[in-house]
């Protein structure tokens, strides 16, 4: 008996050994690393940005990763997030990409909106599913990784995708939502509107918002980085 728990003791020793100290994306250390990330661009005073800013009229592009862009657009075809993040971890993020870029947006068709959406999303599924077996992305921030096809040549936008990440940095989106203001036709409207940057995407906003001042929020070096954030786009 106590060699047995003596052999237990050692299997339970080697795993949080190997949690701590091996690299992949299962590693303690790139998740504590990942929190420590999110924790510092969650308390980023964007209240106080704003007033030193003191921008108006002002569209104001955040720019999400990589994989918080494809799951929003998931969630725009209709996957609830649970579904939306099996997805992003089970097909190549390379042929979503793809496939969203490549289907039509959501406009109505003679059976209604609903179906077209249904349609949409069932077209999109169906050509990332087909890309083959994928392999996790290791490294980084546990909200930045995506799913790779490695024997698949990767697309311009994918490559613009990751590019972009590196160039702009990331911010979750949701840290701005507390900012948004309604206007009195129930819309998204006020001052300052925050949108998610989609890239090609973002001139589809000109009719939505004609005549205001783009910005891209730059992200912060660190909580103690006066510099404006909102650079003219």
């Amino acid at each position: 008996m106590r060699r047995a728990s003596l052999v237990r003791l050692g299997a339970v020793t080697l795993c949080v050994v190997a949690a701590w100290t091996l690299p992949g994306v299962s590693s303690a250390v790139l998740r504590v690393r990942s929190y420590a990330g999110q924790r510092e661009k969650l308390k980023t005073d964007v209240a106080g940005q704003l007033r030193r800013a003191q921008i108006s009229n002002a569209l104001v592009f955040v720019h999400e990763s990589w994989r918080g862009t494809l799951l929003a657009r998931l969630r725009e075809l209709g996957l609830n997030a649970f579904a939306a993040e099996r997805v992003v971890n089970a097909v190549d993020a390379c042929a979503l990409q793809e496939a969203l870029d490549a289907s039509e947006p959501g406009a109505a068709d003679a059976t209604g909106a609903s179906t077209a959406r249904a349609a949409r999303l069932e077209r999109v599924l169906a050509y990332a599913r087909a890309a083959g077996p994928v392999r996790p992305t290791a490294g980084g921030d546990a909200a930045e990784r995506v799913s790779l096809n490695a024997s698949r040549p990767p697309s311009r936008a994918c490559l613009d995708a990751v590019a972009a990440d590196e160039r702009y940095g990331v911010m979750p989106y949701a840290r701005f939502l507390a900012e948004q203001r309604v206007g009195p036709d129930g819309r998204v409207g006020g001052d300052v509107v925050f949108v998610r940057d989609l890239g090609a995407a973002n001139a589809g906003l000109r009719a939505r918002f004609p005549n205001r001042v783009w910005y891209r929020y730059r992200q912060p070096a660190g909580l103690r980085d006066e510099r404006s954030p909102f650079v003219p786009f």
